[in-house]
């Protein structure tokens, strides 16, 4: 997944107006990031059996590919046409003609590149949540138990349902399709419904349980999704076509949610594991402040009658 990934990201990086080496170099940092994190995670194969060792590398690795989009938008592109035949470009932008002054053509190219930067970001960042999901789901597979994944699936749903609302804004609004109310309105009921069904994994199960549990409302999870999906595609196919996305960009943003959605499974599991080991140590009396912990909880007894 991450090879055509990084092949597409260097493909995108060449692909529009001209801009100077400098922001040419910005550009190029997700692809860079991405290659790096290609090799590192083949490189790490060999380590499969060293399973803390494994996971600091594989945590930083993800740490600068995940953060590498976020820096190419620290650079000020609207300052970048300057000349004239950058300015000339910087015109052609969205398909639009224009002919103003400079810091006419700098506020709709710092406007364009602020669509790009939420296009390119909105989906970087609300794959976290559904990755957080998927690795409360695998969590509570292997160590059936713990109580943990099931209240972080709690957390992460109504997060990953608001964060979908926002991200979904920016083309409902250019588009004014009613095909991204139905396809929201379908998201936000999948993230209702596997906050419920998070509830029923609070608790200690088997392993048969625990694989019951998660069966079902995996499914009907995936189904409500894919339903609404399909929805979101066709408001999806009259965005790209209004705001003149290319075929190079659709791939790569395809390509880029569904390998961080993987990638963020695999980084959270690693990271709730980490912290419950982390946390049954800590779990520990310690006779110094154990008079602490009651008193806690005797404030805990009283606020909650």
């Amino acid at each position: 997944m991450f090879v055509p990934l990084s092949v597409f990201r260097f493909i995108e990086a060449f692909d529009g107006p001209k801009v100077p080496l400098l922001g040419r170099g910005f550009m190029l940092l997700p692809a860079v990031a991405e290659l790096a994190f290609c090799v590192v995670a083949f490189e790490q194969l060999r380590n499969w059996a060293q399973w803390r060792r494994q996971r600091r590398v594989l945590f930083v690795a993800w740490a600068l590919y995940f953060v590498a989009p976020f820096l190419v938008y620290v650079y000020p592109f609207r300052s970048a046409f300057d000349s004239l035949a950058l300015a000339r470009a910087a015109a052609e932008i969205g398909g639009v003609k224009l002919d103003a002054t400079r810091a006419t053509i700098h506020m709709v190219v710092g406007l364009a590149f602020g669509v790009q930067a939420l296009l390119a970001l909105g989906p970087k960042v609300i794959s976290l949540m559904p990755g957080l999901i998927r690795a409360s789901i695998v969590t509570k597979l292997q160590f059936p138990g713990t109580s943990a994944p099931g209240w972080l699936m709690l957390l992460a749903a109504p997060i990953y349902a608001l964060f979908a609302y926002i991200i979904v804004l920016l083309p409902y609004q250019i588009t004014g399709s009613w095909q991204f109310l139905v396809g929201n309105a379908g998201v936000l009921f999948a993230q209702v419904f596997i906050g419920i069904s998070g509830r029923r994994l609070t608790v200690p199960l088997t392993a048969q349980e625990s694989h019951d549990r998660i069966h079902k409302s995996w499914l009907a999870y995936i189904g409500i999704l894919v339903v609404s999906a399909t929805f979101m595609v066709y408001g999806l196919y009259e965005f790209i076509v209004q705001v003149h996305l290319g075929p190079v960009r659709v791939v790569t943003g395809i390509l880029a949610f569904v390998s961080n959605v993987l990638l963020d499974t695999l980084i959270g599991t690693d990271a709730i594991v980490s912290a419950m080991a982390y946390f049954r140590r800590r779990g520990q009396k310690d006779p110094a402040r154990e008079h602490l912990l009651r008193e806690a909880e005797a404030k805990l007894d009283v606020f909650c009658g």
